[in-house]
């Protein structure tokens, strides 16, 4: 479960989790990058996240 987010606004939906930007960081420059962080609690029934996408476009899971 996501309990907080900086840099953008979560929503959890069961294991689905989105963000939504917030005006600091709405506009990301071409060949810039963008850090979204949250703690979050992780079950045994609750697995690392494998896959992560903003727009549509696949993006790295970092632990």
């Amino acid at each position: 479960m996501v309990t907080n987010m900086c840099n953008a606004t979560s929503r959890q939906s069961g294991a689905e989790v989105s963000a939504t930007d917030v005006p600091k960081s709405a506009t990301i420059p071409a060949g810039g990058t963008q850090v979204v962080g949250f703690p979050g609690n992780n079950r045994f029934d609750n697995p690392d996240p494998t896959v992560f996408s903003l727009n549509d476009h696949s993006c790295p899971v970092r632990r």
